[in-house]
């Protein structure tokens, strides 16, 4: 299982490096500690509510890590698996607010190492709160795809 990812900002964010103004576009993002249970239970079970209540609505929606076709397996990045659980989240009512609240947390962390950093500089709520929604969004599908799909398959 992969500890961490990173994340390129399609709207890079404002930080200041070594007493100097400069744009960030790559997040580095690790996955969940044991101090952020609390978080990680929270964000499974938003996708997992919503994973439900979307397949209700539309069954051709897949969560799927592979594709089959006649026999052949077909790998899916976790890039566009978050896509896809994005998608599922959206159509399955998720809510966004309390989801990017739980972010923020994991995000921001809570002691070393720091969970996520922009080029190098530790995230703080001020620098998240710059993030854009759509990269927020995706950043959302993307981090459950690598830290909190397996555990849900299993």
């Amino acid at each position: 299982m992969n500890k961490e990812f990173i994340f390129n900002l399609s709207e890079p964010i404002s930080i200041d490096k070594d007493g100097k103004a400069e744009m960030g576009t790559e997040l580095l993002v690790r996955g969940p500690r044991p101090t952020d249970t609390i978080e990680a239970s929270i964000l499974e079970s938003e996708f997992m509510s919503s994973m439900v209540t979307a397949g209700k609505q539309y069954s051709d929606i897949s969560i799927e890590e592979t594709t089959v076709k006649k026999g052949e397996v077909k790998d899916v990045s976790k890039e566009e698996m978050g896509k896809q659980y994005l998608m599922g989240m959206s159509v399955g009512k998720a809510n966004f607010q309390v989801c990017f609240n739980c972010l923020l947390i994991l995000f921001t962390g809570r002691g070393e190492p720091p969970p996520c950093e922009v080029q190098g500089i530790r995230l703080t709520k001020p620098l998240f709160d710059k993030i854009g929604y759509e990269d927020k969004k995706q950043l959302l599908g993307v981090y459950v795809a690598y830290f909190l799909s397996s555990s849900l398959s299993n």
